[in-house]
């Protein structure tokens, strides 16, 4: 019988985006677990430096991770902890199957970060009911160019596509988001959603 040949280690560039992944299920977990504790206690508020602590909790996820609060309204604290793990193995032993959440999970965080980038470089650049000139689409491509976390490739510079972001499907910036990921996974919006925010 012949064996299979062992999978590669991650990349370093794979391997960092999984460690804070991690990071980022086990902050969550920390503070889903804190609240679940107060409302078994039968509280509704935190106490203002622990509330404070929290807002400044939040901000710095969803800095890196835009919509992962979400994850924290909807997904338990098990459930957030055997994704900590189930990270955790496939840093350890780069043979373990990826689970489908992984790739859905960080191409939300990602394409997310960037339209929310975009939308803020429109609002700067663009008044009001303004018209999206060759010139603004000269200048987006420029500024897309320099973007840490430019998604390569992922984008077309077009009067359309900043259109797109400006005014998003239903008004909201989110079914733009949903839009891209089912035409990249080839899987309906809900089966994706349920990837990411299912308990």
């Amino acid at each position: 019988m012949i064996s299979q040949a062992p999978m590669p280690p991650p990349s370093p560039e794979r391997r960092l985006r999984l460690e804070r992944l991690l990071a980022k299920y086990r902050a969550l977990a920390e503070l889903r677990a804190r609240r679940e504790q107060l409302q078994a206690e039968g509280g509704d508020h935190f106490q203002p430096e622990e509330a404070a602590s929290r807002r400044a909790a939040f901000r710095t996820l969803a800095h890196e991770f835009p919509g992962c609060l979400r994850e924290l309204d909807s997904v338990t604290e098990v459930k957030l902890r055997q994704r900590a793990e189930h990270l955790a193995r496939l840093l350890d032993d780069p043979e373990q199957a990826e689970p489908p959440w992984v790739p859905v999970t960080e191409a939300y965080h990602a394409t997310l970060r960037e339209a929310l980038a975009i939308k803020r470089w429109l609002a700067h650049r663009l008044p009001r009911g303004g018209a999206i000139a060759p010139e603004l689409v000269a200048d987006f491509s420029r500024w897309y160019a320099r973007l840490p976390f430019a998604r390569s490739g992922a984008h077309t510079a077009s009067a359309e596509h900043l259109a797109r972001h400006l005014n998003p499907p239903g008004g909201r910036l989110q079914s733009l988001i949903w839009e891209e990921l089912v035409q990249r996974f080839g899987r309906p919006r809900a089966e994706l959603e349920r990837e990411i925010f299912s308990r």
